[in-house]
């Protein structure tokens, strides 16, 4: 049996040099109607919560896309304290402060990230970029994030649900959590993502049917067994007698999909679904 080549990813770790003092609170969306067979897509099963209310078929999320800016921006003279966190911390090394306050110049405007970083880390909230002002930040004072326990217990703590209450989870609720999700971290910053969250019980067992032909075609085509063995059962399975090892039954699926300007789209793909599954975890819903 032939192996594959073994993949894997790397993640540097250390203590920051410098904090972030503020977050930025962008909850603009912009949501956009695409045929889901036009994209590549990976799988999360959503639901848990009891209500009423019915979601939309279809609805794509992508990050805000920001304006180049201007220099940037604008910086308070009066709050400048000269201490160049900015110019240090900019990933892509374009601000300096040959003056009294830092400025992008005009022939490396292009090179910027958009990742606000400058803002973030300015511990007097001096600059402002993208039309984005420290003054309506959010803080990130001593105690605001989860405790080093807190976490480990969401870690620890979270389970795949194998079956789902059949009601829909309210529409605001994922609303809020795609909120949330669109600031996952991405690969060069691209935040090139699309987000489809799928409610209609016909489209998912459609879905659902393609799924399987498409493992069974495959294998008929390489003239072998498809998958691993759990993919052939689940296959078995839902010939015999429907049962569905694939969705589980859930009544919502959240497919991510990325588009051609993502350096690393799949990456980026897999590692918002694992921080939607915490999200999740954490408003009482259910993934897999």
């Amino acid at each position: 049996m032939r192996r594959r080549p073994c993949r894997a990813e790397c993640l540097s770790i250390g203590t920051p040099a410098r904090r972030n003092v503020r977050r930025i609170d962008t909850d603009d969306l912009k949501k956009s109607m695409i045929p889901i067979a036009t994209q590549k897509y990976f799988f999360l099963r959503v639901g848990g919560n009891v209500c009423n209310s019915a979601f939309v078929k279809n609805m794509q999320v992508g990050a805000t896309v920001l304006p180049i800016p201007k220099k940037t921006d604008r910086v308070a003279e009066d709050k400048c304290i000269q201490c160049d966190a900015c110019v240090n911390d900019c990933p892509t090394r374009i601000i300096s402060r040959n003056g009294s306050v830092p400025e992008i110049l005009p022939e490396f405007e292009e090179q910027c990230m958009r990742c606000q970083h400058c803002l973030a880390v300015c511990p007097t909230g001096a600059i402002s970029i993208f039309r984005l002002k420290p003054e309506v930040s959010l803080p990130l004072a001593a105690g605001v994030f989860p405790t080093r326990e807190q976490m480990k217990t969401l870690v620890r703590g979270r389970r795949s649900v194998r079956k789902f209450r059949r009601e829909n989870v309210p529409r605001e609720l994922i609303d809020s959590l795609l909120a949330d999700l669109v600031h996952a971290p991405t690969g060069c910053n691209d935040c090139d993502l699309i987000f489809t969250v799928v409610d209609d019980r016909r489209e998912i067992e459609q879905l659902l049917e393609q799924i399987v032909s498409l493992a069974e075609n495959t294998a008929i085509v390489n003239d072998q067994e498809f998958g691993p063995e759990f993919i052939r059962a689940a296959v078995e399975s839902y010939r015999y007698d429907k049962t569905d090892f694939f969705f589980r039954g859930a009544p919502h699926l959240l497919l991510v999909s990325h588009g051609t300007k993502a350096h690393c789209g799949q990456e980026d793909s897999v590692l918002a679904l694992a921080y939607f599954e915490l999200l999740a975890q954490t408003a009482g819903l259910g993934t897999t």
